[in-house]
Order: structure tokens, then sequence, then C-alpha cells
């Protein structure tokens, strides 16, 4: 570990650069987690690849790696070191496109976004995919949906470059900002036959529908069942086929859906926060995306295409209404 003079500052004859050889070991480790296939990944031994991490963790000074019996963890140190490899990548892609590409000022590159599933396909794939990558056809985009309490753990391990929640990341060297608000409400379908004490959430550890009562002290008392149906968009599916009731955006609902709000529940707004930390808006690829998302959510938010905001009022919730501020 590099040594402190008196003074506090770090002598710099032991300070030690990075191997590219060590550090393309370190970025297979920590996307894979397994020393076999991250051996496997970049063609070398299973002990070589150990001896690697082993001589880099020296060159740091500290542990990369929690190794349990069963599985392997990044430290912080090694969370630090994951997000420097991926923008390297970045910087270096960036770098030899500008010097080989025929049109000037096109993006390439990776970008990663995570985000909950009411939002994902129905507003930030759409933006992306028609404000960027039609333009830039050699970005390579990846969209991970995931639970609101796991998307924090996403950004930490730097499987994303942002992350989409209704709360603000409160992790050191995350910015934090508002794209909008996400208009919800409690509908049921328009059959008069249709279930009508079911609720229905992702799975049994989701309980935004709770969440959604509580916060207007709306006291249900026709009894309260659970069903279980994936994602937003097989909760819409159930709700339209007459299952039971679910909270849904606004934004998701068509005409062509055949539901109706529950007058006797008030909508609630859930804020929408993009989530990165500083260090990814070096590359103008991620700048980018920022800019993009910052304009052209709000207006995907505020589509009301079933006129469901006739007659039913509206909370407007803005401060950590739900899910985990810091990560679980």
């Amino acid at each position: 570990m590099d040594k402190k003079s008196e003074n506090g500052q770090i002598d710099n004859h032991l300070i030690r650069g990075f191997s590219s050889r060590q550090l393309q070991a370190f970025y297979a480790l920590a996307q894979t987690l397994h020393f076999s296939q991250a051996a496997e990944h970049i063609s070398i031994t299973q002990s070589a690849l150990s001896q690697r991490i082993q001589n880099l963790e020296g060159v740091v000074g500290q542990r990369l790696f929690n190794r349990g019996h069963n599985h392997i963890t990044l430290t912080h140190a090694g969370q630090r070191l994951l997000r420097y490899c991926q923008l390297r990548e970045t910087f270096e892609h960036e770098f030899l496109y500008d010097f080989n590409v025929s049109q000037a000022g096109e993006l390439s590159g990776a970008l990663r976004i995570g985000g909950f599933s009411s939002i994902v396909r129905s507003v930030i794939m759409p933006i992306i995919n028609r404000h960027l990558v039609k333009q830039n056809p050699d970005i390579s985009c990846e969209f991970i949906v995931d639970e609101m309490h796991s998307l924090t753990k996403q950004l930490m391990m730097g499987k994303v470059e942002f992350v989409i929640t209704q709360f603000p990341v409160v992790l050191n060297g995350v910015t934090s900002v508002e794209l909008g608000m996400e208009r919800n409400f409690m509908i049921e379908s328009s059959d008069p036959t249709a279930c009508r004490n079911v609720y229905i959430d992702h799975e049994p550890s989701d309980h935004f529908t709770e969440h959604f009562i509580s916060i207007q002290n709306h006291r249900h008392r026709d009894g309260f069942r659970r069903a279980f149906y994936q994602d937003i968009y097989g909760l819409l599916d159930a709700v339209n086929d007459g299952i039971g009731r679910a909270v849904i955006p606004m934004h998701l609902l068509t005409e062509q859906h055949h539901c109706q709000p529950v007058t006797s529940f008030t909508a609630v707004d859930f804020p929408v926060i993009l989530n990165y930390y500083k260090s990814n808006q070096h590359s103008r690829l991620h700048r980018r995306a920022e800019a993009l998302l910052k304009t052209h959510v709000s207006e995907y938010l505020n589509r009301d295409e079933a006129n469901l905001q006739k007659g039913v009022s509206t909370i407007k919730t803005v401060t950590h209404p739900y899910g985990h501020p810091t990560p679980p």
C-alpha cells in the first residue's frame, strides 16, 4: 500500500501504474464474478487470473473482491475500479471512433440503463432509440429492468451507467436529477362482472399497492386478496381481463384498454429520478443521453390517451415515496 509522508502527501516514487493485463483480468472477473468464466473469457488459466488479481490488489493496496465460500462480490475499492474500467473503455472507443469514422460528430460506445418496469420499455427505450441510437448505429445499448430496491445495487456494482428510480440514490459521488412525475391510478376493468377485491402486484415481495393505499389513508372494506403477474404489463393484462385491480401509471393506458379509474382512490404522483456517478458523464455519449432524458421523459409521462384524469383528484408525492433511498 502506498505510504504517506508526515505532511499527508503520497510519496510519488511509491505510486505504480496499472498493468493492462491486470485490468483486463479484473474487468472480466468484475463482470462475471466467477473465476473460471472470467479466465475462459480472456483465454488464460484460472491460476494466471488469480495471480493477476493478486498483483493488482498489491498495486491498489486494498482488496478488490470479497471471496466467499460459494460466491465473490466487489469491495468498495473494486466498485470504484470497475467504474474506472468502464469509463476507460468508453473513452478508448470514443477516441478510436473519432479517428476512423467517416461522418464527423457521430457517437459510439456502450450505454447501459436500468430502471423499473413501467418506465424502461414505455419511456426510456423509445427516447434513446429514436433520438440517439437511430442516428448513431454504432452505439451499443443495454436496458435492464429490475425491482426498485435492486436498482441501487445495479449502479453500485457497475452494471449500468444510469439507474432510474422513484428516489434519489444516496451514495458518495452520485448525482440525482428529477425527470418528471409518474401519475398512478388504481384501475379496474370496465366489465361489470370483473373481480373487485383482488389487488395485483409483481410478486409477493412487491408491496407497491399497499403503499399506494397507505399514502391516502384509504381503508379497503371488502377484504384484501393479492395476485401476482410478474411485471407492469402483466398487471395491465390481468386488469384488462377482469382478474382484479392494480395501480397503473397513466402513460401506459390507452383507449384500447377496457379499464377505468377506481374513483374511491386518489391518483398519486411519484417522482422519476435519474441517478448516475458524476465520473460517468465525461463521455459525449453519456452527456447526450442525459440531456435527452431530461428533455423528453416528462413528455412521455404526461400522456393521457385514456382520459383518466377526468374527475379524479391527485396527491403529489415528491420525497422518497417508495423504495430504498440507500442500498438495502
